[in-house]
């Protein structure tokens, strides 16, 4: 994990960017050949999707290194826009970078979660992350402990009283 921590500074990124790319790529797993992941989208790498994949395709570790950092660097983007002028903790930070890779951005910019927390209701912000749990329609295990494991991230340099 140094390694990819490393390389994550090296593309630019803060502490709280860092820690969630290294949360992302321990989660999202990694896969050279292209899969449908548990929403069926065509997923490759560390998690990415898009119309750019190519089935059947084996991908180098360059290429799904470029990938990952172009997406990490994109729902770092996302999150530092839809969340000004909130400062955010590295462990937020951390949490709701995890959460825009997984969802995507559209989905945290509609979200009660970031209403909460433009509203400074932090707390309760990350109190919304377990509710992401489903896809399809179906509660998933590995959502579960993603989302429980955000919200750990996302409360980890808050106040604790509302635990």
């Amino acid at each position: 994990m140094k390694q990819l921590r490393n390389w994550l500074a090296g593309i630019g990124l803060g502490a709280g960017a860092i820690t969630g790319g290294v949360y992302v790529a321990d989660y999202e797993g990694y896969s050279a050949t292209a899969y449908y992941d548990v929403a069926q989208k065509l997923t490759v790498c560390r998690g990415h999707t898009g119309a750019d994949i190519v089935e059947g395709k084996t991908y180098s570790q360059a290429e799904c290194d470029q990938l990952f950092a172009k997406d990490i660097k994109a729902a770092d983007d996302a999150l530092l826009r839809l969340t000004a002028p909130v400062p955010l903790t590295n462990g937020e930070h951390a949490a709701y970078l995890s959460f825009i890779y997984n969802v995507g951005q559209g989905n945290f910019a509609s979200s009660t979660l970031r209403r909460l927390l433009l509203a400074g209701q932090r707390l309760e912000a990350c109190n919304q992350l377990p509710r992401w749990v489903y896809a399809r329609g179906i509660q998933w295990p590995g959502l579960a402990a993603r989302r429980a494991g955000e919200r750990e991230l996302c409360l980890s340099e808050l106040a604790h009283g509302s635990r």
